[in-house]
């Protein structure tokens, strides 16, 4: 298994963004929240006199919270963020490398020339005829659907 410098950087990349700034982001707000506000809204030092009470009230309400909205935002914006990753995706509009293009779209093409042999009627045989160019559009490396 050689992890090449490409697949280490994206490794590398995907694990900072998503769990050690989140968590440094998480405890940097706790902190500035507790010491820097905490000095001019006395409600906040009052209510929590030790900062690991403020930290587990922060985790107690703070997490149920962050995953009903996230939750909520997953069910609503989800499926625009799909379709911008859709759009901008190569591979939605043509082949990806590979056993598609090597065997899986041309065991297609010999599906389609047998179908049009058992003599189908004439708009049976128009549609397999644009399905047969389109596959041939792909297996040509050209996009279709854009």
């Amino acid at each position: 298994m050689g992890l090449n410098l490409h697949k280490i950087w994206f490794y590398y990349r995907y694990g900072y963004s998503f769990y050690l700034a989140m968590v440094l982001a998480a405890m940097n707000t706790m902190i500035l929240i507790y010491f820097t506000a905490g000095d001019v809204i006395f409600v906040i030092r009052d209510t929590f006199p030790h900062f690991a009470y403020f930290v587990g009230f922060a985790v107690l309400v703070g997490v149920p919270t962050l995953i009903t909205i996230g939750y909520f935002h997953y069910k609503k914006a989800y499926k625009n963020e799909v379709d911008v990753v859709a759009q901008n995706n190569p591979h939605m509009y043509q082949l990806p490398p590979g056993h598609a293009i090597e065997v899986t779209y041309p065991l297609y093409m010999e599906l389609l020339s047998v179908l049009k042999c058992f003599n189908p009627e004439p708009e049976r045989k128009k549609r397999l005829e644009a399905l047969e160019k389109k596959l041939q559009t792909l297996l040509d490396g050209e996009k279709v659907g854009v």
